[in-house]
């Protein structure tokens, strides 16, 4: 039903190149389908500003990354950076009867009748302002084809399509253009006596083509003729259903603003799907303001009813006829759809609908009948009296009771009927010469005043004589009974428009053509196209951030440091160091504040390591840690340093972290935090905090004496007796205030309470004084384990912790024969001895008689001190599942009764 017709001449896709020169943007392909639309049949109503809705400025505006930029732009009047382009549109339908174009066929009366009458407008920024002409031309053709059933339900003929559209070439841009697009005339070469043959049947073509329809010169120039051919046109859309064919040209100096072309077409033939009734329609936008022009045929008939269902068919090509974004709909041109495609795509957004499209054009054999009898309307022609009889038109009727066209225009109509003609002949169906209708042409000078006097009535005389009966048309004088059936005069060929967004009507007529049993109709628009200057749109962006940032300078916080850099001197193990951070806001607006964690060394800053990023080290508490500071005010922060516990992230000088407090004992270190104050929208801020450590015993790099204090209590009958020894004591030494939850075993947060809790016995040991009396033993027992923990390194070396990790198949005996030479060429003397006391104390701890009181097991110790003397595995090593099991299993063979280390 559907089918593409191919030009004849490989030189309309030269004519692609050249449109690809004018445009300077890139191009995609056009689109469009038959898919479901909008239903209303009035036209949507402008509700959003231009600066809101318009796809094409909202493309324009896509690569503005700044919302507030912008929300800024959409409060300048449009006016400032759009400006009006003149576009002058030609638009004509004609039922041609299923009649193929005659051979040598020009419509110079159809499509050229105002051509010395077209407005020059300055405004216009083609190379040819002064152009008499129009700049577009959309033609509706409807029964291209017979509506036979092999056309309707199989594939449509193409040819007639192809002949039609030379017509137009011809008329527009003149014979010698046509020729080479489509081919010489036949008329032409048999006038040449050129030794091709015609085609069969050509010679009888050329002898029974109707005298005065348009058949002129082979050399006539077309409308488009000029200074060195600057106006020719260029065919940019075109779309077959059946007999229902739309062809849509444009003036080759207004390619480069032409963009965005896609087709459409929905079948409301029989059944509601067949094609033989329906429309098609063609979108684009010329500058930046989209157009749309319909084709249409609708039911016929004269019945009761029959006006009914032509508005039904309205309704329904309004409701399902929508272009798509995404697939595009074919043209029934291959060369055609190459022009269209290079002309670039045309930002439509989600338009889809026919009345989402802007501006609208309808034309086409609506069909629409005279409700009065045809004797009244018969009679009413010879009187002239056009407004009663216009009083009859259905169509007119439905528009003014608002059951069709809703919101459309039509121009005034000021000629005859256009349907029902002898064809071949200005003579109505049915009606003989002697009663003298009138014939509905207008004068040359009539014609051009209807430009400026839409409403100027058609004058003319009486008296054509019949053609048809003096055998004038190519017929013979008398006709079948049928052919001479009476037909009720009626407009069946209009235009029709939505008014109110830059069109208006110049000129609407007929002209005389005789070759279909229809007279074409003309309509002269002119539609005021907006263009978006975007090099204004670009000044205005730039104004428009240099605003918000004016703007941002005075509605933002100017925040400083009274003092960044905190020295803090000798700090101790485990005491709390405050000190005092003032943030002063000089600016307009409150500022909010928060620490930040150091940018990542390994480049992104949205990585996981950077997402689990700590804003301050373990040892620095701020309170506040966020916050908001008033406009022109001031907001004291206190850090607040705990030094010394399990978990402590210090910085050596060589930028090393992970140092413990007795390393950084034994090598004079010192602590030293840069940490990031945040405040939006303003700047970050620096806090550096350095302080050197204070020699203490727990954390020492050697065996201090008071260590020997700890093992000497520990090792005492009551200490080992005491319940829990070790595996409780840290919770027991602890003591929470009321309502406090108590910190996880084995957490820095237990830690660094123990650390303060027990400074006391820790002070008795920095003084080389021996433990109070009445020390409990659960808090000798946490100090130890405190002590082990600040070690600079964990007691068992690392290669015994390898051991462990490593993927071997070896039981914990084998691993421990593995250890023992590690112990001993690893440790140092003193490192071994601590190693053989604590061994030794713990192995008391699991021996009878103080494992009967105490309770303690070596299955509840082996995984406590395996906190405290394992290292982590060595990075890289590929650790077993199994590791944390083999080192308990390790450390339970150390630690059994009779078990020696080296």
């Amino acid at each position: 039903m559907l089918c593409l017709h191919s030009k004849p001449a490989q030189t309309q896709v030269d004519v692609a190149n050249d449109v690809a020169t004018y445009n300077s943007g890139n191009g995609s392909g056009p689109a469009g389908a038959a898919a479901p639309g909008g239903s209303s049949q009035r036209p949507a109503s402008a509700e959003l500003p231009a600066h809101l809705s318009d796809p094409v400025l909202q493309f324009l505006l896509r690569n503005v990354r700044s919302k507030n930029v912008r929300q800024q732009f959409s409060k300048t009047a449009p006016k400032e950076y759009t400006d009006t382009r003149t576009v002058k549109i030609m638009v004509g339908s004609y039922n041609v009867n299923g009649k193929k174009a005659p051979p040598g066929l020009t419509v110079h009366e159809w499509l050229g009748r105002w051509k010395e009458s077209w407005p020059t407008d300055s405004s216009s920024d083609t190379d040819d302002v002064a152009f008499q002409g129009p700049d577009l031309i959309a033609v509706g053709f409807q029964e291209i084809v017979p509506l036979s059933a092999g056309n309707v339900i199989g594939v449509s003929v193409s040819t007639n399509a192809v002949a039609w559209d030379r017509v137009l070439a011809a008329t527009l841009n003149g014979e010698e253009w046509a020729s080479k697009q489509f081919g010489p005339s036949p008329a032409a070469a048999a006038a040449a006596g050129s030794s091709a043959p015609l085609a069969p049947g050509a010679e009888a073509a050329v002898d029974s083509v109707p005298k005065g329809v348009g058949q002129g010169p082979e050399s006539t120039p077309g409308l488009s003729a000029g200074p060195e051919d600057g106006g020719k046109y260029i065919q940019v859309a075109c779309k077959q259903m059946v007999g229902t064919y739309i062809s849509v040209w444009a003036r080759k100096a207004l390619l480069p603003h032409v963009k965005g072309v896609q087709v459409a077409y929905v079948a409301t033939g029989f059944g509601g799907y067949l094609g033989n009734k329906g429309a098609v329609a063609v979108r684009l936008r010329v500058y930046d303001s989209p157009l749309c022009f319909v084709n249409c045929h609708l039911s016929s008939g004269d019945q009761e009813g029959d006006a009914a269902k032509r508005h039904a068919d309205v309704a329904e090509i309004l409701r399902r006829c929508a272009f798509s974004p995404t697939v595009p709909e074919a043209m029934s041109s291959v060369n055609t759809a190459l022009i269209s495609a290079a002309l670039g795509p045309g930002h439509w957004g989600a338009a889809r609908a026919l009345l989402e499209q802007g501006s609208v054009i309808w034309v086409g054999d609506l069909n629409y009948r005279l409700s009065c009898g045809d004797d009244e309307a018969r009679g009413l022609m010879r009187a002239g009296a056009m407004d009663a009889l216009l009083a009859s038109d259905e169509l007119g009727q439905g528009m003014r009771a608002g059951r069709v066209f809703q919101g459309w225009k039509e121009g005034p109509v000021a000629f005859m009927p256009t349907f029902k003609y002898k064809v071949g002949t200005n003579t109505y169906l049915g009606e003989a010469a002697a009663k003298g209708l009138p014939p509905g042409s207008s004068s040359a000078a009539a014609a051009a005043a209807a430009l400026s006097k839409m409403s100027t009535a058609l004058t003319e005389e009486d008296g054509e004589e019949d053609e048809e009966a003096n055998g004038t048309a190519g017929e013979p004088a008398s006709q079948p009974p049928e052919k001479q059936k009476r037909r009720t005069p009626a407009w069946c060929d209009r235009v029709l428009w939505v008014p109110g967004r830059g069109l208006r009507q110049l000129a609407y007529g007929r002209a005389e053509l005789a070759l279909s049993d229809h007279k074409p109709v003309a309509a002269a628009f002119v539609l005021a196209a907006q263009h978006y200057n975007r090099d204004r749109i670009g000044m205005l962006l730039d104004e428009a951030r240099k605003e918000l940032d004016r703007h941002a300078t005075i509605m933002r916080p100017k925040c400083s440091l009274e003092v960044s850099v905190l020295p803090l001197g000798r700090l101790q193990l485990g005491q709390v160091h405050r000190c005092r951070v003032v943030i002063r806001n000089v600016g307009g607006v409150e500022g909010f504040f928060h620490f930040v964690p150091p940018p990542s060394a390994k480049g992104s800053p949205y990585s996981m390591e950077e997402e689990e990023a700590a804003a301050l080290p373990a040892w620095l508490s701020v309170e506040p840690a966020e916050g908001l500071v008033a406009a022109g005010g001031d907001r004291r922060v206190a850090p607040g340093i705990v030094t010394g516990h399990s978990g402590s992230e210090v910085r050596s000088p060589t930028g090393a972290r992970g140092q413990r407090w007795g390393a950084l004992c034994c090598r004079n270190d010192y602590l030293d935090a840069i940490s990031i104050l945040r405040v939006e929208d303003n700047c970050d801020m620096f806090v550096s905090l350095t302080g050197r450590p204070s020699r203490c015993a727990s954390g020492s790099s050697g065996v201090p004496k008071e260590l020997g204090l700890l093992l000497a209590s520990l090792s005492a009958p009551e200490s080992l007796a005491t319940p829990g020894i070790f595996v409780t004591s840290m919770q027991a030494a602890l003591t929470a205030p009321p309502g406090d939850p108590s910190p996880a075993a084995g957490s820095s947060a237990l830690h660094k309470a123990l650390l303060t809790q027990l400074v006391g016995l820790r002070s008795c040991l920095d003084l080389h004084l021996s433990l109070p009396p009445a020390t409990p033993p659960h808090h000798t027992a946490a100090m130890l384990l405190l002590f082990l923990s600040q070690l600079p390194a964990p007691l068992l070396p690392q290669a015994v912790a390898d051991v462990c990790s490593v993927s071997i198949p070896l039981s914990a005996e084998e691993r421990l024969g593995l250890a023992r030479p590690m112990i001993q060429s690893s440790m140092g003397p003193t490192a071994r001895a601590l190693l053989q006391a604590l061994v030794a104390l713990f192995q008391q701890v699991l021996q009878p008689p103080a494992s009967s009181l105490n309770g303690v097991t070596l299955a509840q110790l082996s995984p406590l001190l395996c906190t405290y003397l394992f290292s982590q595995p060595a990075p890289g090593l590929a650790s077993s599942p199994d590791a944390g099991s083999s080192r308990i299993a390790l450390l339970a063979l150390l630690l059994a009764p009779g078990s020696k280390i080296l």
